[in-house]
């Protein structure tokens, strides 16, 4: 790089350092002429120590290369992210010998942003990423995030092709030809075309990047779809403590979004990563509020989240009791609504009535969480309830009882009111009172088969010596009227 005296050596982030002509640089950089003042032409060697250089050594290398080159540099969207900050971070914005100077000489070059492919877009934000700060005290960031957005929302017709994505990105790898193919079969591909892309960044960036995108009035179901995306991609590649700050911030925007147009299958899932990753009570909560404001559009699929590691039953049932609390304790509860949940919870409780390991105290909790009144039928409750108890065959009476209780006549179909007279299952109902009575008791007796088969075989033994008996009767009869037949001939 020249013949000059290398007076000055520069440490960069501890990556390198790099020895340099002192008069030089500080004829480029206003930063490192303050440093020195007038000591830049004396004759002791200096040092100095940068840690938070942006680009790090391979830019402070491109750097050196404008100093030595009279003010030339190669500049292309991959780098000019650095080069900027760089030049801002060395305060080099004095021409010099008739150059321009590298801050003008970028800001020229950003200028041009609107004639960029969209992957030299998505390049530049991403190499912003490893000097936030600075990329952000500077504005050029903003400029990313304008063009970025500005595209995204650009009718479809007009929307950069997926095959304008970077290289690193793994899906929607199609020509424009085969996008506007696709553009009429798959509205999804034409909405998401950008996710890949843009899920790889940075968790603040995002943040950013949404908030943006709500600040233009983007479409709140889209952007719902590309925060569980990016939570759900980084999911693979990060820490725990990066998984656990990206799922704080998804739920922290869902405050920024119309509830009713996101996925409730995908809040649910991200609740049991958040129960399995240990977020933050404060963050775990809100989630849990949003959830249940909208618990009527809940399927039995979103409820059935697996209980977490300290419970030996399957599924999170105190999960779903403290969701039910909230909703029948909330504003969001009506007459209709209820009804829709209630019909969810008797679905709910026929899937977990088989769990051999589910506590009859926690089971009845989970009948009566819901009042008798919201629920058109019984029916589905009743066939839980012996579910449960044709498998938990140890129950005392008093914890069956205790299951059984509260069941009213004339809310059970006339179906279930036969199957309890005929008393045909293992534990059975049994009507107590007149057909005008409201409630019905359980006949807690279970059948005892071992003994019963014993009484039916004695039974049966009993039947067959009385055939014999019958029998043998009926031959001393027929010898009896053929000898009187044979006297009436006499």
């Amino acid at each position: 790089m020249g013949n000059s005296v290398l007076d000055l050596e520069v440490d960069v982030n501890g990556e390198e350092i790099f020895a340099v002509n002192k008069k030089l640089i500080c004829s480029y950089s206003g930063r490192i002429s303050k440093l020195f003042g007038r000591s830049k032409d004396a004759k002791c060697r200096s040092k100095v120590i940068f840690n938070d250089f942006p680009g790090g050594s391979e830019c402070f290398e491109e750097i050196l290369r404008f100093c030595y080159n009279n003010g030339k540099v190669y500049m292309n969207p991959s780098n000019v992210s650095s080069l900027f900050c760089a030049a801002h971070f060395m305060e080099m914005k004095e021409n010099v010998l008739g150059s321009e100077n590298l801050y003008e000489k970028t800001e020229r070059f950003l200028d041009e942003i609107h004639d960029w492919s969209w992957p030299e877009v998505v390049a530049a934000l991403k190499q912003c990423q490893h000097f936030i700060a600075m990329a952000f005290s500077t504005g050029i960031i903003n400029m990313f995030f304008d063009s970025i957005v500005s595209r995204v929302m650009l009718p479809d017709e007009t929307s950069p092709c997926s095959s304008f994505s970077s290289s690193s990105s793994s899906g929607f790898r199609l020509s424009c030809d085969t996008l506007s193919t696709e553009r009429s079969k798959n509205t999804s591909l034409r909405a998401t075309w950008w996710f890949d892309d843009l899920a790889v960044l940075e968790t603040d960036l995002i943040r950013i990047l949404v908030k943006m995108m709500i600040s233009r009035s983007m479409n709140h179901r889209i952007l719902g779809r590309f925060l569980f995306y990016h939570q759900k991609s980084r999911a693979f590649y990060t820490t725990r403590e990066e998984r656990i700050k990206t799922l704080e911030m998804v739920v922290e925007m869902l405050d920024w979004l119309d509830i009713r147009t996101l996925s409730y299958k995908s809040l649910f899932r991200i609740l049991t990563d958040a129960s399995n990753l240990g977020i933050s009570q404060i963050y775990r909560t809100k989630l849990e509020q949003v959830i249940v404001s909208e618990l009527d559009r809940a399927t039995l699929d979103s409820l059935l989240v697996p209980s977490p590691p300290s419970s030996s039953y399957s599924y999170d049932i105190d999960l779903v009791l403290r969701l039910l609390q909230s909703f029948l304790s909330g504003e969001a509860c009506n007459a209709n609504r209820l009804k829709k949940v209630a019909n969810l919870i008797d679905m709910y409780l026929m899937e977990v009535a088989p769990d051999p390991c589910l506590g009859p105290s926690l089971f009845a909790d989970l009948i009566r969480a819901i009042p008798n009144s919201a629920r058109v039928s019984l029916d589905r409750i009743y066939a839980s309830v012996n579910l449960y108890l044709e498998v938990h065959s140890g129950l005392s009476n008093e914890q069956m009882m205790n299951i059984c209780s509260g069941m009213h006549y004339q809310k059970l179909s006339g179906k279930a009111l036969s199957s309890i007279a005929q008393e045909t299952l293992p534990t059975c109902f049994r009507q107590i009172g007149d057909p005008g009575s409201k409630r019905i008791e359980l006949y807690m007796k279970k059948h005892d088969y071992h003994n019963e088969s014993k009484r039916m075989r004695a039974e049966l033994e009993r039947m067959e010596s009385r055939a014999v008996q019958l029998e043998k009767i009926c031959n001393e009869l027929k010898v009896q009227m053929h000898r009187m037949n044979i006297n009436s001939l006499e």
